[in-house]
């Protein structure tokens, strides 16, 4: 407190600058600024942060979800050419059968 009387002191007498409340207003308006930008940087990082940290995690979640419905996609083909060839029409589904086998790694007889 001391140190602020004698700082005012001096620019008054030595400069000739007087210190006023219309003086303090904007000091406190550039440090009310310059504070709330620091807590926004730090929220912004925080921000940043998490996102870095969770959209891997996400990214990966969805992309085995997307595995599992491959999965469940060759399942379903596998049993509309079971249900064809059952039904006596394996001239007509051949290449579907050798494609399906192909991609499930099943030797084709």
């Amino acid at each position: 407190m001391l140190g602020t009387g004698l700082i005012f002191y001096f620019i008054s007498r030595e400069i000739d600058v007087i210190i006023t409340p219309e003086t303090f207003s904007p000091i406190s308006i550039v440090g009310l600024l310059v504070y709330v930008i620091k807590k926004y940087e730090e929220l912004k990082k925080a921000s940043i942060k998490h996102i870095q940290e969770n959209f891997p995690i996400e990214l990966e979640k969805s992309k085995q979800a997307l595995v599992q419905k491959h999965h469940y996609l060759f399942d379903v083909q596998g049993n509309n050419i079971a249900m064809a060839l059952e039904g006596g029409k394996e001239l007509i589904f051949l290449p579907v059968v050798i494609r399906y086998c192909f991609q499930r790694d099943i030797p084709f007889k």
